[in-house]
């Protein structure tokens, strides 16, 4: 509970009928959710205008609105220029700044998010610190899960989580920050530590609708702060690093980075790799599978070369680092043949993830996935055609269609197979799918089940039916070893 006059604190607003000793209970935005004693945000929406919908959040409890224009309704009003921002900012004051202890790390990019604050997390854990992690994959507190949440939780659900790790003695947070969060500021105000770029490629592109839009969006978010690290292979980047020299570290395989990959080889067991900095070249061995982790593995090291931390004690952290769940992760169930279980969920990452691959076995490759329905649509097919470069058979099935038709998603997957020498099958049901993949597998194959990772749901229409890949292949592989026999 909070008195309305600390909640406007910092909040340039006009206000009516106002009260400042009016007690709030809690934020809201959602007009349909019922709220004792609640502030209601009148958010915009891609289609929508939270003004509409007043009448029915006062009828659910609503005592207080933030808005942009006044409107006719009786209870005291907040006007403000941008309602997100204000949602962000009053749900700081709700609970009580907890930010502010934290050194908050950001990571934004199109692909290595989830996988770099792994990484990041684990290294920071091994200098003895206590972190929290928020992403794709959950929440966490040095390693334990608390709760699953959106990439980037919506701002009141962010500074409750903030709140909690402060009574935790968490130390620093690393959090990945999408590309929608920074379009609806949902980490706006935060004064990140650092600030993380992996790299751009085109996604979401139903949302920002052209690629320089969403490029924009990325860059954006590195116009205020004081600590940068940014891939210089990426050309957003490169831009970057140019545009803010004396606050930004750079990493990649480009000569002009700050940190310079050498020699890397990657292999089944794991990768290897140099990093060149400051004059002076670490060996690092890792279990983490493909190159695209030697990305994600220098992207951690130069976060923590920039922080101050000793980079001669990394490699030996980085050893003992095993596979992030999800992410070319190898799942074994007494199989003779190997299964790897991939979020690859854009152009870029598929393709990463193929090539990782084809660079550790010359083996026959069958994959199973999908592309989420509501989406970007432009992609299906080039990621169809991708799969059907790099493998002898495709099955293109569901993957979140939500309530977009499902077969009209896999027949534009499938419209990029059709361009390769691939087999492609359509087999509307996931576990159907995965099952008849597993039947026509054997010791010279490798099953890849790419796009929803460790997720444990399907989309379907507007419900979260149970779903997990994991248990599909557990039992598929089982079924087919016993009648193997």
């Amino acid at each position: 509970m909070m008195k309305l006059k600390y909640l406007i604190k910092n909040l340039q607003c006009k206000v009516e009928n106002f009260n400042e000793d009016l007690n709030i209970e809690n934020l809201f935005f959602d007009s349909r959710e019922k709220s004792c004693k609640g502030l209601f945000f009148c958010l915009y929406g891609v289609n929508t205008n939270g003004e509409k919908f007043v009448t029915e959040a006062i009828k659910n409890g609503a005592i207080a609105v933030v808005t942009h224009s006044k409107l006719d309704v009786q209870i005291p009003q907040i006007m403000v220029e941008n309602t997100r921002k204000a949602l962000s900012i009053m749900a700081s004051n709700f609970f009580h700044n907890p930010e502010k202890p934290l050194k908050i790390i950001g990571i934004t990019g199109t692909n290595g998010k989830t996988s770099t604050s792994y990484i990041l997390a684990k290294l920071l854990q091994g200098f003895g610190k206590k972190v929290g992690v928020i992403g794709t994959s959950g929440v966490f507190v040095n390693g334990k899960k608390y709760s699953p949440t959106l990439t980037t939780p919506d701002s009141t659900k962010l500074f409750e989580i903030f709140s909690q790790m402060v009574k935790q003695k968490v130390e620093y947070v690393v959090m990945e920050v999408s590309a929608h969060a920074i379009a609806l500021h949902k980490a706006f105000g935060i004064e990140f530590t650092q600030k993380i770029l992996t790299n751009v490629s085109v996604d979401h592109l139903d949302f920002f609708k052209t690629i320089e839009c969403y490029k924009n969006t990325k860059s954006h978010f590195f116009e205020t702060g004081k600590n940068f690290v940014v891939n210089f292979d990426d050309e957003v980047g490169k831009s970057i690093k140019q545009k803010m020299t004396n606050k930004t570290l750079s990493y990649g395989i480009s000569p002009q980075s700050d940190l310079k990959i050498l020699n890397e080889n990657c292999n089944e067991f794991g990768t290897k790799f140099q990093v060149l900095i400051n004059d002076k070249i670490y060996d690092i061995n890792s279990h983490l599978l493909g190159n695209f982790n030697v990305q994600n593995i220098a992207c951690a090291i130069a976060s923590l070369v920039q922080l101050g931390f000793d980079v001669k004690k990394m490699p030996k952290i980085i050893r003992r680092i095993n596979s992030l769940s999800g992410r070319f992760e190898g799942v074994k169930y007494g199989q003779k043949f190997c299964v790897i279980i991939d979020y690859a969920h854009t152009i870029k990452s598929l393709k990463n993830l193929l090539l990782a691959v084809k660079k550790i076995s010359s083996k026959k490759n069958i994959i199973v996935f999908g592309c989420p329905g509501e989406r970007d649509s432009t992609k299906r097919a080039p990621m169809g055609k991708i799969a059907g470069e790099f493998c002898d058979v495709v099955f293109a099935t569901t993957d979140n269609p939500a309530s977009e038709n499902a077969r009209r998603i896999m027949f534009e997957i499938a419209s990029g197979v059709k361009k390769t020498k691939a087999k492609c099958m359509l087999i509307e049901n996931r576990k159907r799918a995965i099952r008849k993949a597993v039947s026509l597998c054997n010791g010279n194959c490798n099953l890849l089940v790419v796009g929803k990772g460790n997720e444990l749901y399907q989309i379907i229409g507007d419900t979260f039916v149970p779903y997990s890949d994991y248990q599909v292949l557990k039992s598929a592989i089982k079924n087919s070893i016993k009648n193997d026999k």
